[in-house]
């Protein structure tokens, strides 16, 4: 959507801004899960105070590549940030509101994506940890050598698949092993056997507690009496032991711990069901119920 809209023929159309605008405001969530809220609105209420001849002229020097890369992105960044100084209040922390690097890079890779690509600082970051790579360099010439710290990876994955490979597949690449630990890392476990596996996804209205097992070893369900806890823990943990492949045997063991009250053998079936899930040995989780 972005991209028609910045070809260079388009660039010169006298009727730029609202088009911008609107399409700024489509891909609002998109934009803001890529650069953080409130980069799209901002942007889109620029769009809607500024000409159409100033934004053809700020996204042309932009695009045009017989200058240097980043005095191009510099002069531009300086640009709507004096833009934003004048339209928009400063946080609640006195800090101006400023173009995010990763909005500008989306502008250039909807311009031209087999040449540029956006930038996510923490992806990156990610991959340059599990990889075993020295991250690119922050000085001034940052993107620059983004780009070039990308080519390798780039050859490596264009070698791996027998095709040729351009910087979307690469953002992809990258993408799916930043999210890996969030998304799919917690599936991977042993069956009895021990044997590796693709452990099942709890029902939807469990999986907020499946995240918070994650983050923490205790989990407390608030709320008055007669609102479900009890049945939301009773679920969650026998869910939890089966599918962890476990039997109905062990979850009926398991409630008959609790019902005498007793806590060690609470925490070792738990702690058992966890093991049998993530393959580790350290981890018990305790759900408390409070009926404040």
């Amino acid at each position: 959507m972005l991209g028609p809209l910045l070809a260079a023929d388009r660039l010169t159309s006298p009727d730029l801004a609202k088009p911008l605008e609107v399409a700024v405001n489509d891909c609002r969530t998109p934009i803001n899960n890529l650069a953080n809220w409130p980069s799209a609105d901002n942007f889109a209420g620029l769009a809607a105070s500024t000409s159409s001849a100033r934004l053809a002229r700020l996204f042309g020097d932009l695009f045009d590549r017989q200058q240097a890369l980043p005095d191009r992105m510099e002069r531009f960044q300086r640009a709507i940030d004096a833009e934003y100084a004048y339209l928009y209040t400063r946080d609640v922390q006195g800090r101006a509101q400023t173009l995010p690097a990763s909005l500008l890079t989306i502008f250039l890779a909807a311009r031209d994506p087999l040449r540029y690509m956006v930038y996510r600082p923490r992806m990156v970051e990610q991959a340059a940890q599990d990889w075993g790579m020295e991250p690119p360099d922050t000085d001034r010439n940052w993107y620059v050598h983004l780009l070039n710290w990308l080519r390798p990876i780039q050859d490596a994955l264009t070698a791996q698949l027998g095709a040729q490979t351009d910087l979307i597949d690469v953002h992809l690449l990258l993408w799916f092993n930043h999210r890996f630990d969030a998304d799919f890392a917690h599936r991977f476990g042993e069956d009895a056997a021990g044997n590796p596996v693709l452990l099942p996804e709890p029902p939807l209205p469990l999986r907020a507690l499946y995240e918070a097992t994650r983050r923490t070893q205790t989990i407390a369900l608030c709320g008055p009496p007669g609102t479900g806890k009890t049945q939301l823990a009773r679920t969650f943990i026998t869910h939890w032991l089966l599918s962890g492949n476990h039997s109905q045997t062990d979850a009926d063991a398991y409630w008959a711990a609790v019902d005498t009250g007793n806590v060690a053998a609470i925490n070792q079936r738990t702690a058992e069901a966890w093991q049998q899930r993530t393959g580790t040995g350290d981890f018990a989780v305790a759900i408390a119920l409070d009926e404040r």
